[in-house]
């Protein structure tokens, strides 16, 4: 089953570039998809997920050790959308 996560971070984009560096090599286990850019708050990241399991994973083993504990900011909010279709417009080459 496919989830989407949508978070809204209120932190500067300065912040986002470590955890992007948290989700890069290699791209963790069952990450489909990340996407992120500023909002007026902060910043926003949308993923989508093969398992709502391998994004918890994710979130403990890289996210909160590497990034999250690290900021002393209120917790992101968290919406979370069992996604029944997904349509991409380009096909990854890797």
């Amino acid at each position: 089953m496919t989830y989407a996560f949508v978070q809204d971070f209120p932190a500067s984009w300065k912040h986002y570039t470590r955890l992007a560096a948290a989700l890069d090599e290699p791209v963790p286990e069952g990450l489909i998809f990340h996407v992120a850019g500023p909002t007026d708050e902060g910043f926003r990241t949308i993923e989508l997920w093969q398992t709502r399991a391998g994004w918890q994973r994710c979130q403990a083993d890289r996210l909160a050790s590497a990034v999250l504990n690290e900021w002393t900011l209120a917790s992101p909010t968290l919406r979370e959308l069992h996604a029944l279709s997904s349509i991409f417009g380009e096909r990854s080459r890797r």
